[in-house]
């Protein structure tokens, strides 16, 4: 569960390099789509009105940023991608149930990171000849390397005490949140700017992801 999991990361960074962060990042509302495919399959949950449209809407807006006037829908890399990453993280966000209640937090927490960390370092040494990899560049930016690795663990930490212990309109607020800062942060330091169909897509999106709560 833990490498499958770790795929969903791997996508997301793929998805950041080929283009827009402000919209990666809101798209990734499109796992609660698989997540509920895995609920209904998993913990025999069933599928009301609201998830099966909240579920459409996920659908829309990959469909609405895949949209080009005069091509009809094509799919970049960077949707594909994002598309991969919901796939791995949907799927495997809701079984972490299962091991976060058998473990507790903190023993499943750590074991993720460092089988994120030991399948980072075998795809690094199977892939060395083709990485662009220079030593003193890592060097420079090891400090905030070391920062976002910390970042990345205490999110998951308090995602899985969230789990358990934060009532889900609490989380779904503070999903939100989190959309509209990453879309701040490439507006301001990234000079990005959405066309009106990513727009709409990020719109379709959230709205969807804010119906499975309400």
């Amino acid at each position: 569960m833990c490498v499958f999991s770790y795929f969903g990361l791997y996508y997301f960074t793929n998805a950041v390099q080929q283009g827009k962060i402000s919209l990666v990042a809101p798209l990734g509302a499109v796992a609660q789509l698989f997540a509920i495919l895995t609920a209904l399959l998993a913990f025999r949950e069933t599928i009301s009105i609201t998830k099966a449209s909240a579920s459409v809407l996920f659908v829309l807006s990959i469909i609405q940023v895949s949209y080009r006037k005069g091509h009809g829908i094509k799919f970049t890399k960077q949707v594909f991608f994002i598309v991969l990453s919901c796939f791995f993280w949907g799927i495997s966000f809701p079984l972490f149930l299962f091991p976060v209640r058998e473990m507790g937090v903190l023993p499943f927490s750590l074991l993720l990171e460092i089988t994120v960390l030991v399948t980072s370092l075998f795809l690094v040494r199977n892939n060395l000849g083709r990485l662009d990899f220079q030593l003193d560049e890592f060097s420079k930016y090891a400090p905030i390397i070391a920062v976002m690795g910390l970042a990345v663990f205490f999110g998951v930490l308090f995602n899985n005490i969230s789990l358990t212990q934060i009532p889900v309109s609490l989380l779904i607020t503070i999903g939100l949140a989190g959309e509209a800062l990453t879309i701040l942060y490439g507006m301001l330091r990234f000079k990005e700017r959405l066309s009106t169909n990513e727009w709409l897509a990020v719109a379709w999106s959230t709205v969807g992801m804010a119906m499975l709560y309400f």
